[in-house]
């Protein structure tokens, strides 16, 4: 699972594998270790507790919570995402939950093996 943080964003992208964990288990994780041996956990979560996502920071963790009926739709459906921004005077960061495709440029360190087949790759440009 990759984690990209832009500004007030989260962004997940899940490989075949974590996206089959996902749907076996309801939780996938990953984590950044850092020289002192302190970790920076991220998680992506279902549950029917919260009514849309929510991204929640505790403990050295980001945990993404999605509802339980959207994340069982998305990991067995041709879906991409799932993606919530706030609105109106809501706080909180934009959450995206992607499937990770293949790149269509290679770059150098990038591993692809585990990753959906990219839907533009037979595309004529």
């Amino acid at each position: 699972m990759k984690l990209r943080i832009h500004g007030n964003s989260i962004r997940l992208r899940l490989s075949q594998a974590d996206v089959a964990a996902f749907a076996e288990s309801g939780r996938a994780e990953a984590y950044l270790e850092f020289p002192d041996g302190s970790r920076l956990t991220y998680a992506l979560a279902a549950s029917d507790a919260v009514p849309e996502p929510e991204a929640l920071f505790e403990d050295h963790r980001i945990t993404v919570y999605v509802p339980k009926a959207r994340a069982d739709a998305w990991v067995n459906s041709d879906a991409v995402a799932i993606t919530d921004r706030p609105v109106g005077g809501t706080s909180g960061p934009e959450i995206i939950v992607e499937k990770d495709f293949a790149c269509l440029h290679k770059r150098a360190g990038e591993d692809d093996a585990n990753t959906f087949p990219n839907p533009s790759a037979n595309r004529l440009f």
